[in-house]
This record gives structure tokens, C-alpha cells and sequence, in this order.
């Protein structure tokens, strides 16, 4: 049989928490005509504004996580620790806890019943109709009839006399986790929680000066929830699931350093120390990079599109991953900015090109023809030709991005680039006049 030994008692109490907050939940309710205010009182370890400094807050799409260290004073061997010696409060529910030399056994639960929503074991107020007040705690129910317990006495009271029912402390779950420690002394535990619903998105400001620019990118955190995260700030960027749109106040920080951490799929942009309020939306600065723009033409050109529109362009190369988002570009003109268009970045790994369009060019015209599409077996080949016209009096240079599907096997013009996806070309028209360019490619 495993016995645990009772640190947690208050003749032997050995654990030593270093994070406390207080929490105050109000919460309303009225169950089966009856009003019920209830105040719950708790306190939740989760942070200070000196310590929290050693936290570390993941934001995700729809999510955050945080990372915090506590220490706890183990005997060696099973230790069962109640959670509010850990927590202060399970109300955001049990933490992941990750440590080197402490094992996770367990965790320990009691079942908890409630009367009118209220937990029993609470104390309460009942004010009756007659306005009389009864306080002591809740029991639960006998033939039909309210149990409040006051001392030694039990004081039945008929549902039908209540006002209403005022908690002052609510009774809580006995949770507690059972760890195993090698050793006796100190231990550094890590807590690992998850904050629902807190999000984060990018946008960006592109200032254009000559043939060089400036890309600032600011990531706007929302936090609806009720929990204070602060500590060392990580953006997380990739494909890691959904958001829903908050809309709150928003205030302004300068993040410190601007490196990030390639990690598998997802990108990990440190923001420096951060503090986002419960109900709150801050901005803080994650990206600042310095880069030569050059400004081109474009003729998007698709198999199943026959003609299509040509565009102004900006293209630069991304020394940095880039997460989604909207854009305001600006021209640098004798030291003022001028808002030249809003647009959007697509997300960018590190050395991509980022195309922004600027606007329609109606002077050039593109169109693109199947010649020939031809199934042999699991393969279908094509031969396209696209055709560029210049309507105006000056000559033109145009880049071409074929969008397809598989090997380009001709082309007569040389690729400036080519992927899986598409195929980059470029041609000068003169005023007036045309230019055909010929691929052959197989899916």
C-alpha cells in the first residue's frame, strides 16, 4: 500500500509557492424562481509583477500558453499536494507539470455536489422573504427543504420562503496531484497552462524610398479572457488552427529584439516582455527589416483564363519569415509619407519574394491560349502560349507568373524562376507592339 505524505497540513505545511494573484469571480444566476447572487472569493497563483519576468507566453491563432516555475519542498518518495498549493485555484483547471527530477504519479479528485447551483459545503447567507437572514453551511437537501447548518444546529428552510442566497465562501474541490520525488529538498517544477481564446494577427507599414525600403511589422494580441499574461512573449506563426474576431481597446509596446526560431513547421518570433491585460488588445513591434525593392510589371496568367488584367508591381526578397497580413504601403517624398496603396502579404518563408500590386496597368494587355492539352496515361501535357501587347507610347518590361501544375520540358524564353507551382518570365515589349511566349509543360 502507497501512503503520501500530508505536507500540505498546517502543522507540516512544506510548500513554498513564489507566484500569487488574487482572483474575484462574480457570477449570477436564478434557478427555479429563485435569484441567487453568488460571490465566489479565490486566489489563484498565477502572477506577480516582479516575478512573472521568468514566465515565458506562447500566442498561438486562437490560444496562448504559459510556461511559469514554481518551487515545492518534496519529502523524497510520494508526495500528494492539494492544487490550490500549486495553483491557488482550479478554476482554469490542472496545469501539464513538467520537471527533471520529480515524476507525475497521479491526481486525485472528490466528487462535488450542488443545491441551486451552489456548491455544498459553502457558507451562505439565505435571506427569506419575511426578510429574516439564516448564515451557515450549505448541506444540501432533506424532504424537499433546504439544510443549512449553523454550529451544532441544522435549520430547514422551505424553498418557497427565499429571497435570495448570498455566497461568502464557496467551497472547492478537494483536487490534489500526487508526485514522486528521488530526493528530499527543493524542486523547480514547471506549470504549463492554456488561456482560450487569446489571439494574435500581423500587419505591416512598407516605406518606399528610391530603390530601398523599410518593412515594419506590428502583431496585435487580443485577450478576452480574464487572466493578466505577462512574461517573455513568443509569437507563434503556421498552420496551428483557427481564430474568431475580438474587437477591444488597444495599447502600444516596443518589443525587444527581433530574432526568430525556426522550430519543425512553425516560426517563433520573440517580442521581449510583454503584458497583456485580461480584456485588453496591445500592438506590439516584432519586425523591422531593412531591404531593395524593385518596381516591375505583372501579367498573372492561368491555363483556364484566357485574357487577364496587367499590374504595377513592388517585389523585394523577405530576409525573414513573414506571417500573414495587411499592409499599408508609403512613398518617402521630402521627409513625408504618402499612402500609396493598401494591400495584403501572403505568409513568406525566409528568402521569398514578396509581390505587393500597386495597381492596374491599362496600357498593357496579356492573354493566355491552350494549344494543345494531351492525356497519355497518368500524365496530361500542355502547350500555352501567352501574349503580351503594349498599347502605350513607351516600352515596357513585364514579368510573367505562369500558374501550373509540374515540370515546365520547354519555353522560349529562359525562366527567371521556376517552382512547382508557377514559372516566372520576363519580356520587354516596345510601344505598339506584341510578344508571344511558348511553354510546354507536363502534370
Amino acid at each position: 500500500m502507497i501512503s503520501f505524505s500530508k505536507s500540505h497540513s498546517l502543522e507540516n505545511k512544506r510548500y513554498k509557492l513564489e507566484k500569487r494573484i488574487i482572483l474575484v469571480l462574480i457570477m449570477k444566476r436564478k434557478l427555479i424562481g429563485i435569484p441567487l447572487v453568488l460571490i465566489f472569493l479565490g486566489v489563484l497563483a498565477f502572477y506577480t509583477s516582479a516575478e512573472s519576468e521568468d514566465n515565458e507566453v506562447f500566442f498561438y491563432n486562437s490560444f496562448a500558453m504559459v510556461e511559469r516555475t514554481i518551487t515545492l519542498e518534496l519529502d523524497k518518495g510520494y508526495n500528494e499536494v492539494p492544487i490550490e498549493e500549486i495553483t491557488g485555484d482550479n478554476s482554469f483547471g490542472i496545469p501539464l507539470i513538467v520537471s527533471g527530477d520529480v515524476s507525475l504519479v497521479g491526481i486525485r479528485g472528490e466528487y462535488r455536489s450542488y443545491i441551486f447551483g451552489i456548491p455544498v459545503g459553502s457558507e451562505v447567507i439565505v435571506t427569506l422573504k419575511s426578510k429574516v437572514q439564516i448564515s451557515g453551511i450549505l448541506r444540501g437537501l432533506q424532504d424537499n427543504y433546504l439544510v443549512v447548518e449553523r454550529g451544532s444546529q441544522k435549520v430547514l428552510i422551505n424553498p418557497g420562503e427565499i429571497s435570495y442566497i448570498s455566497v461568502s465562501k464557496s467551497s472547492r474541490e478537494s483536487n490534489s496531484v500526487i508526485l514522486y520525488a528521488d530526493e528530499a529538498g527543493r524542486h523547480n517544477i514547471t506549470l504549463i497552462y492554456r488561456v482560450e481564446n487569446v489571439k494574435w494577427s500581423s500587419t505591416y507599414r512598407l516605406i518606399l524610398k528610391d530603390e530601398e525600403g523599410v518593412l515594419e511589422g506590428l502583431a496585435i494580441i487580443e485577450n478576452p479572457s480574464k487572466a493578466r499574461l505577462k512574461g517573455k512573449g513568443y509569437l507563434v506563426s503556421g498552420d496551428i488552427g483557427g481564430t474568431y474576431p475580438v474587437y477591444l481597446a488597444m495599447t502600444k509596446q516596443e518589443a525587444q529584439g527581433e530574432r526568430y526560431i525556426k522550430e519543425e513547421h512553425i516560426t517563433l518570433f520573440p517580442i521581449g516582455n510583454v503584458e497583456v491585460n485580461g480584456e485588453s488588445k496591445v500592438a506590439i513591434k516584432f519586425l523591422t527589416e531593412s531591404l531593395e525593392w524593385e518596381r516591375s510589371y505583372l501579367y498573372e496568367s492561368w491555363p483556364y483564363q484566357e485574357e487577364g488584367p496587367i499590374y504595377e508591381v513592388i517585389r523585394f526578397k523577405t530576409d525573414k519569415p513573414l506571417p500573414p497580413g495587411n499592409v499599408e504601403v508609403y512613398r518617402e517624398e521630402d521627409g513625408k509619407l504618402i499612402l500609396i496603396r493598401l494591400s495584403s502579404i501572403q505568409q513568406k518563408a525566409s528568402g521569398d519574394y514578396v509581390e505587393i500590386k500597386l495597381g492596374r496597368e491599362y496600357e498593357l494587355k496579356g492573354t493566355t491560349k491552350v494549344i494543345q492539352r494531351v492525356k497519355e496515361g497518368d500524365k496530361t501535357k500542355y502547350k500555352v502560349e501567352i501574349t503580351i501587347e503594349n498599347l502605350g507610347n513607351e516600352p515596357r518590361e513585364v514579368m510573367i507568373k505562369h500558374h501550373k501544375i509540374g515540370r515546365i520540358t520547354y519555353s522560349s524564353l529562359n525562366p527567371i524562376e521556376e517552382t512547382a507551382d508557377y514559372v516566372i518570365l520576363e519580356v520587354k515589349v516596345n510601344p505598339g507592339g506584341k510578344e508571344v511566349v511558348n511553354l510546354e509543360y507536363e502534370t
